[in-house]
């Protein structure tokens, strides 16, 4: 076991072209999961490509369709919003795996737009129960101080 290691770095994702190289990373968290351990997804801002691994894992390995995944990861992190490119290729994957795809764009505006975004309200838990950012104050000679 490799408890406590890094056992994969996930893929550079800054490029639309990288989607697919997801595979490479998915099988070290299934295997993390699968012998009790943990697996961390990260990225900057937590908003796109982090989710976007996220949302391919729950395909993937957990046999979720793009729709359910997308709405399981956005009701713990309402903030999430893979960007266009991300998109087309999730779909592209869910189509070319199952013959069909469960999330559409929506043509018709300056830039498509995933249908699921039309129900995403529905799956967000409510404001009131997002985390608060750390509060903090200004000291001279500190700068910032979290207050804990």
């Amino acid at each position: 076991m490799n408890a406590g290691k890094l056992v994969g770095h996930p893929p550079q994702l800054s490029r639309p072209s990288s989607l697919f190289s997801i595979c490479e990373v998915l099988p070290h968290l299934f295997i993390a999961g699968y012998a009790g351990g943990k697996a961390v997804i990260y990225c900057a801002a937590g908003i796109s490509r982090a989710a976007t691994l996220t949302i391919m894992t729950l395909v993937i390995n957990e046999g979720l369709t793009l729709r359910e995944a997308y709405y399981t990861v956005v009701s713990a992190r309402p903030i999430i919003a893979p960007n266009l490119a991300f998109w087309r290729q999730m779909i592209a994957w869910e189509n070319e795996k199952n013959g069909k795809t469960t999330v559409h764009l929506l043509k018709g505006m300056r830039t498509p737009v995933p249908d699921v975004y039309l129900k995403k309200s529905d799956y967000m838990p409510p404001p009131e129960s997002w985390e608060a950012p750390p509060k903090y104050t200004l000291t001279p000679k500190m700068g910032r101080k979290f207050n804990t």
